[in-house]
């Protein structure tokens, strides 16, 4: 992914992610297998970070045979007028001053990419097109960021995704491993799924917390309910404990049928119900997660319409996201007439 884009000479680069050491990790083995691999010119790779200033990154060989990442602070780096410069200023100067082929990870960067901070942004125009030349990159890791107008047309954007199967499985076994316990693979694919749309950290603690030393075994129920600290964290989104199945609702059999069957085709997306108040359409909703064995999130439309530009935008995308991660789910959204008028 990095590789490309350092190969055709993209000079600032804006990884969104929420686990910036996984991503960093990932993308410097990117570019060091390339170099171990093909025989490419190698990448000269350092981070930045506020607390630790400037380190520089490298393999070693281990005792085992494999090769691993290590770092070292980088000595004697900074002059007498880095010192006065401002502290997110430096990793700038500094990079400039390197030779070809240094690629600096800066952590948490969208944090001085405001729009009244204009030192960073002449900065970031002025040395953009010297870093270009001399095959040099600015890699932000940040999760999230709204680029200024003077850097639209400089910063490209790259996501990285959230750990795929194999990886939370990854995690699971080595826990297993440090419990001595056997793990099924059907119970892998059980608490893999449900573990599915978290990160390494948080699917790791969620393992961690549904272990059950009286059971010896791991409990996808704690998992989820870990996982429903995502929707907690949204104030358009919650995480809906419903009462009601369909023995709740009198009547309605056909639409039963129908909501029942459609949820178990991967190609059903949604049913818009439409009618006069008092009918059940909210009851069902309510009931068909019950019915189905799957979690229920109700989305307030309310709260997505925020009063500044692009907010509102925002908060659906955050929503989608979480409303991803947590399928498959139900997506209760009641009473949208009030809230597609507002838009």
């Amino acid at each position: 992914m990095l590789k490309q884009y350092l190969s055709a000479g993209y000079p600032i680069l804006a990884v969104k992610t929420c686990e910036p050491e996984r991503a960093e990790k990932e993308l410097l083995w990117e570019l060091f297998n390339a170099q171990y691999e093909n025989g490419t010119q190698p990448y000269h790779c350092h981070s930045w970070d506020i607390v630790n200033d400037i380190r520089q990154w490298g393999v070693i060989d281990s005792d085992n045979g494999t090769r691993q990442l290590s770092y070292s602070s980088v000595q004697g780096g900074r002059t007498q007028e880095d010192d006065m410069l401002p502290p997110e200023i430096f990793p700038l100067k500094w990079l400039s001053r390197q030779e070809s082929n240094t690629v600096l990870f800066v952590w948490n960067y969208h944090k001085f990419l405001v729009p009244h901070a204009i030192h960073t942004i002449q900065s970031l125009q002025n040395f953009r097109d010297e870093w270009k030349q001399c095959q040099k990159a600015l890699v932000m890791l940040v999760p999230d960021i709204e680029v200024v107008t003077e850097l639209d047309k400089s910063i490209t954007i790259i996501d990285f995704d959230l750990p795929d199967k194999a990886k939370i499985v990854g995690v699971l076994e080595e826990l297993a491993e440090g419990n001595n316990i056997t793990v099924s693979n059907g119970q892998k694919e059980n608490l893999s799924n449900t573990a599915m749309g978290l990160t390494l950290f948080e699917a790791e603690n969620a393992f961690a917390l549904s272990f059950s030393h009286e059971h010896n075994t791991f409990d996808p129920r704690v998992v989820m309910e870990q996982k429903a600290q995502m929707v907690k964290k949204n104030a358009t989104l919650e995480y809906s404990h419903f009462e009601e199945t369909f023995d709740s609702i009198g009547g309605l059999e056909n639409l039963k049928q129908f909501s029942s069957r459609i949820i178990q085709s991967p190609l059903s997306r949604g049913v818009l119900l439409l009618g006069i108040p008092g009918v059940g359409k909210s009851m069902l909703a309510k009931a068909l997660g019950n019915e189905a064995g799957i979690p229920t999130l109700s989305l307030d439309l309310g709260r997505v319409f925020g009063s500044l530009v692009g907010q509102s935008e925002g908060k659906i995308r955050e929503a989608t996201r979480i409303i991803d991660a947590m399928a498959p789910c139900i997506l209760f959204c009641d009473e949208i007439n009030p809230g597609l008028l507002a838009a």
